[in-house]
């Protein structure tokens, strides 16, 4: 068992909190996608590298040089 460090807990603890909220933030992007490309229930459940991977997708595949300045390839 890991000896109670406070640092390490309260560093665990935030990574934690905010990969959360990247997850949701995600989750909520691609449901605004959902009118581009169809976001199923199945999809949610899917890990955050493949739904950022989806959309990632989507913004390239847009007509629209705009979403690209906020894409790295």
């Amino acid at each position: 068992m890991i000896e109670d460090d406070d640092d390490i807990i309260q560093g665990l603890g935030h990574v934690t909190y905010h990969a959360a909220h990247l997850e949701g933030w995600i989750d909520e992007l691609l449901y605004h996608f959902n009118a581009l490309k169809d976001y199923s229930d199945k999809e949610k459940k899917y890990p955050i590298s493949r739904k950022i991977k989806k959309a990632k997708n989507i913004l390239t595949s847009l007509d629209s040089p705009l979403p690209m300045r906020f894409v790295r390839t």
